[in-house]
């Protein structure tokens, strides 16, 4: 049994950077909660240098991770291997101990996540183990497209925020402009 202290407090994006730093030197676009053309959202999706894909859907809770075979769509298409759409492999990324490796379906891989150490800084990262490898779904290299679509949506996305961060900055000092008093909030 797992001490589970190695994964409190565990969030979607420690994991997320975690994978990223995994695959930062291989690969050619890493993309957290994008869509595919064609295909579902994912949690986080990479395009390596060699041209294959990997999507990785990332569970927090055994609820979560039930809730997603819901998607019958998609986990049938990856069972059948029915789609030139799809992602190269496919991993469940968990908290370590979340699921046994029985419950993952034949067409996914497991990736456990759990901190070095009990007791987390906000600069760990969390330590990263493939429980099972993904199988090869697809021999499809991803297209020049889904690289250029990827980078495309991380460019409309970086604006985005920016302006968003910008325009609360602009709110905030407008309502407390108005008013003074600290009734304004913010």
């Amino acid at each position: 049994m797992i001490d589970p202290r190695l994964t409190d407090g565990m969030c979607e994006h420690h994991i997320q950077r975690a994978l990223w730093i995994r695959h930062r030197g291989g690969a050619s676009c890493i993309l957290p909660n994008y869509t595919p053309i064609g295909w579902q959202e994912c949690d986080l999706f990479v395009v390596l240098k060699s041209g294959f894909s990997i999507e990785y859907e990332i569970k927090l809770s055994r609820a979560d991770f039930k809730a997603d075979f819901r998607k019958r769509g998609k986990h049938s298409r990856l069972a059948n291997r029915s789609s030139c759409r799809l992602p190269t492999r496919f991993f469940y990324a968990m908290p370590e101990g979340l699921v046994s490796v029985e419950d993952i379906p034949d067409y996914a891989g497991l990736v456990y996540l759990r901190w070095s150490s009990p007791l987390p800084s906000r600069q760990t990262t969390p330590i990263v183990t493939v429980v099972r490898p993904a199988p090869r779904l697809s021999a499809e290299r991803g297209l020049k497209n889904t690289v250029r679509d990827m980078r495309q949506t991380a460019y409309w996305r970086f604006w985005s925020e920016r302006f968003a961060f910008e325009d609360y900055r602009r709110n905030v000092a407008l309502i407390r402009q108005h008013c003074p008093d600290g009734e304004g909030g913010g």
